[in-house]
């Protein structure tokens, strides 16, 4: 009968460890490519807008005693033209959402349906 042999099985384990490892590492590359492709093929739509709403939602995953906050403005476009109608909400960075007040107007960009960026206009303070 053959005894176990420790140093095959954490050899083994080194190398499943590696794989893994490797994996995620390329699961973050196909990730990172798509992103930067997506970009380029289509960018971001800039629109002058005025804020109109600012709400935010505390939420909790069931089972988990941690909340976590997600934060939402609502943009109105003023200029002409713009496809999507009269107003529209989006989820928004926290850095983002402190920064900014109802009323505030400056450019919204939009990169395939999400929130991109916002970039005041001066005089909004």
């Amino acid at each position: 009968m053959r005894a176990f042999d420790i140093s095959a099985f954490n050899r083994q384990l080194a190398y499943l460890v590696l794989a893994a490892a490797g994996i995620m590492l390329a699961m973050w590359l196909i990730e990172r490519f798509i992103k930067w492709l997506l970009l380029r093929l289509f960018p971001p739509v800039e629109t002058e807008a005025v804020i109109i709403a600012k709400r935010l939602e505390v939420k909790a995953k069931s089972g988990s005693k941690k909340a976590y906050t997600v934060y939402y403005m609502t943009f109105k476009p003023i200029a002409a033209g713009f496809e999507w109608g009269e107003r529209k909400e989006y989820e928004t960075p926290k850095e983002k959402y402190a920064l900014c007040a109802e009323g505030d107007r400056g450019a919204l960009k939009i990169h395939m349906k999400k929130f991109y960026g916002w970039d005041p206009i001066k005089g909004n303070e």
